[in-house]
């Protein structure tokens, strides 16, 4: 009797430890690094021209990591403002480096409105981090006659 119940709660602890594994993998519906940290973003700015776009700056919380930006994803059109968002996702990986302190960072990240296929109208990027706290939204639009 004892032992049944001493390898039946060995088999729920393997089953449970299993599941709890996999959850954070699952919870993070986009391909990131098993490395990748959350960044404090500070700010995202619309920089002139076409296509659009943006400098992004913040801060990594460690020397041990370089920035990562995924491409753009673009996001279903709100129909009571008509504005369509899209994410992008800003995050440290792992590098072969180390510094003891934090770091800022600058990036200029474009938005190409060929390669996602976007039309005219108003969009919306919204650059977030992996824990998606302190989104920064930008506005922009996207001009008719340029298809």
């Amino acid at each position: 009797m004892l032992k049944k119940t001493v390898l039946t709660s060995l088999a729920l602890l393997l089953v449970l430890g299993l599941a709890f594994q996999t959850i954070p993998v699952r919870a993070l519906k986009e391909d990131l690094p098993i490395s990748a940290t959350p960044v404090i973003l500070h700010k995202a700015i619309l920089l002139r021209g076409f296509p659009p776009n943006f400098l992004v700056t913040g801060i990594m919380p460690a020397g041990c990591y370089k920035l990562r930006v995924n491409p753009p994803e673009v996001g279903r059109q709100n129909p009571n403002t008509s504005i369509t968002p899209i994410t992008i996702r800003v995050f440290g990986i792992q590098s072969n480096t180390c510094t003891s302190r934090p770091h800022l960072f600058i990036t200029i990240v474009t938005v190409d409105p060929i390669k996602l296929n976007l039309s005219a109208g108003r969009y919306v990027a919204r650059f977030v981090s992996i824990q998606r706290k302190g989104r920064l939204p930008v506005f922009f639009t996207i001009p008719h006659g340029l298809d």
